[in-house]
């Protein structure tokens, strides 16, 4: 558990960001081949605001768990061959590289149109990425959860595309303006929205 918290307290900052991006988060490779955006990060876990959080700890209602699924949805363009994910701590440049993985296109849900989403479980127990995406099923719903202890941190997605021709592209959710995902110690299940992740 400690492992998330301690990732999500160091983290990346946008001071350190040594190439300014497009401030819609989008990127292309030197060669043209590919291009990406983020379009939206989520996890399975909403507050009582609807904002996405995560939980170190979730107890209730289905049991506990220290799992949290976590969803990232990017636009591509080109011959997109495998995509890095990762996730960064908001406060400075220190990060844990177990938190970066690496998955084919054929890894990734095709939404169309040249969408992407990849869904993946942090599990704060084993070092939240411990030897890369653990693949969720793509029906797992959003659950409305109450923090029962103070935030932590917070997370955002970072993400870089490679395409056929070996060239890539990186961009994440903070230059996307998509909100980073807070995190907590400790979760209340409260219920079940029945809208999927």
């Amino acid at each position: 558990m400690t492992a998330m918290r301690n990732l999500l307290k160091a983290g990346f900052g946008l001071a350190a960001l040594s190439v300014v991006l497009a401030s819609c988060g989008s990127a292309s490779t030197p060669d043209g081949s590919a291009s990406l955006r983020v379009t939206d990060l989520r996890t399975e876990y909403i507050d009582g605001t609807g904002a996405f959080v995560a939980c170190d700890n979730v107890t209730g209602g289905f049991g506990n768990t220290n799992r949290t699924a976590v969803a990232v949805n990017f636009k591509t363009s080109g011959s997109v061959q495998s995509a890095d994910i990762g996730l960064r701590g908001q406060t400075d440049n220190r990060y844990d590289g177990n938190y970066n993985t690496n998955t084919a296109q054929s890894g990734l849900y095709d939404l169309g149109n040249g969408s992407y989403q990849t869904i993946f479980y942090a599990d704060a127990s084993q070092g939240f990425l411990p030897q890369g995406i653990i693949v969720a099923p793509r029906n797992v719903n959003i659950k409305r959860v109450a923090p029962t202890s103070d935030q932590v941190g917070s997370f955002y997605a970072a993400l870089t595309v490679y395409s056929t021709s070996n060239s890539s592209a990186s961009t994440d959710t903070t230059l996307a303006l998509i909100p980073n995902v807070k995190v907590y110690p400790s979760c209340a299940y409260v219920s079940d929205t029945g809208t999927p992740l």
